[in-house]
């Protein structure tokens, strides 16, 4: 059995991959655990498998030296490839937004130096979280906060979104990547206020005086703040605000003054530790807070059932929930598919629960990779409640589903 070699998880082209003692090795199917401890099972897209041990694990994309268990491995692999998954939706039909700005010349041949400058952070300026077979053996290495405190000007403070700057070289930590920005982009241009709170260095030389910095943030172009947390927010609302009339033009920021190097890189790792490891918002998940949103208005009632006044008091509900405006086209193209499952019967709605629990829980065999995804609910969503429900049950018996595809096309 293997397990030997150093490996990393990656991401290249889209599609999760190990590097291999430093060298590029296969696209990854699956990640699963066996039962020798601290050893881990990759499969690859070619169908073969290989045993790796989880002390041989290089950092990157949320792994870490902080990561020892298998339970702890397998929470941060499924935060990642869903992310990954919900990623290549989003992606799959935008083009690059603004032409990428030639700010970092950090790349690839460049990670040793970062991780080189990361460890020496870390040995000096973390504390590290002992991992155990429980909830809590993925969180990762933080930074000691009575170091930061040295730093810190405030935890909540308004800049204006043109005061916002790329970070240095030497303290940035990746590329930005054009294709996320765009669709941080695109959501953005529904929303009338940015509620992620993104980290900032200031570098300019400016007074700390709280009460007069806090009027220098706020003013465009008084005060010079690098994005360490955040980089691809602040490049999508600056591309908004350059071209919207009504555009987001104050953000949060939790802002330190003039951070080392090392701290500042520091922090851009675990912002984006932290982001990697978020639960993207599924299908699933929207689906069930427009029903969730549709009860609470008719109450016992079939929600198949509801009333033009309740269905239009529903859409505005789940349009301030989103940021949208319920008259706009796009509400009605992106969500239709969601609004007709949502509305379904109360038999077909049962039903449509237990199958989402068999397709998540992999009980369902042949399923494409990744989420239930709403593009494969298409035509399913336009079929009578009767066929719904009996694709459904045929899909649940035989827990296969080639079963689905072939019922929902007839």
């Amino acid at each position: 059995m293997s397990g030997s070699e150093r490996w990393k998880i990656m991401i290249e082209n889209g599609r999760l991959c190990v590097e291999e003692n430093g060298r590029y090795f296969e696209d990854i199917d699956n990640v699963g655990t066996t039962r020798e401890f601290g050893i881990i099972k990759v499969t690859y897209e070619s169908g073969k498998a290989k045993m790796y041990s989880l002390k041989n694990l290089c950092e990157g994309l949320g792994f870490g030296p902080a990561v020892k268990t298998r339970s702890g491995f397998m929470k941060i692999w499924n935060s990642l490839k869903a992310n990954v998954d919900n990623y290549q939706l989003q992606t799959s039909s935008t083009d690059n937004i603004d032409q990428p700005e030639n700010q970092v010349n950090m790349n690839i041949s460049d990670a040793s130096t970062v991780e080189d400058i990361l460890e020496r952070s870390v040995s000096s300026c973390t504390e590290a979280h002992i991992n155990t077979e429980d909830a809590s053996d993925s969180t990762p290495v933080t930074v000691e906060q009575s170091i930061l405190d040295d730093y810190l000007i405030g935890d909540a403070l308004k800049v204006h979104i043109q005061n916002l700057v790329i970070p240095a070289d030497d303290r940035c930590f990746r590329n930005l990547d054009t294709k996320h920005a765009h669709c941080l982009k695109q959501f953005y241009e529904n929303q009338q206020m940015c509620h992620t709170i993104l980290i900032g260095n200031i570098v300019s030389d400016v007074t700390t005086d709280k009460g007069n910095l806090s009027k220098f943030l706020q003013e465009p172009g008084k005060v010079a703040v690098e994005t360490l947390g955040g980089n691809h927010t602040r490049h999508a609302l600056q591309c908004l605000f350059a071209s919207q009339t009504k555009p987001i033009s104050m953000v949060t920021c939790r802002l330190y003054n003039k951070l080392p190097d090392e701290l500042a890189l520091q922090l851009g790792y675990e912002h984006n530790a932290s982001n990697t490891l978020g639960k993207p918002t599924s299908f699933v998940d929207l689906v069930k807070m427009f029903r969730k949103e549709a009860t609470k208005i008719v109450g016992d009632t079939d929600i198949s059932c509801m009333q033009s006044s309740e269905v239009k008091q529903w859409k505005d509900i789940i349009c301030t929930i989103l940021g949208m405006d319920r008259k706009a086209e796009e509400f009605h193209n992106k969500y239709k598919i969601v609004l007709k499952i949502a509305k379904s019967k109360d038999s077909v709605w049962r039903k449509f629960l237990e199958f989402c629990s068999a397709f998540e829980m992999n009980e369902i065999r042949n399923t494409p990779r990744g989420s239930l995804k709403i593009t494969q609910l298409r035509d399913f969503s336009m079929l009578s409640s009767d066929n719904q429900i009996h694709i459904l049950e045929e899909t649940l018996q035989t827990k296969d589903w080639r079963v689905f595809k072939r019922e929902v096309e007839r």
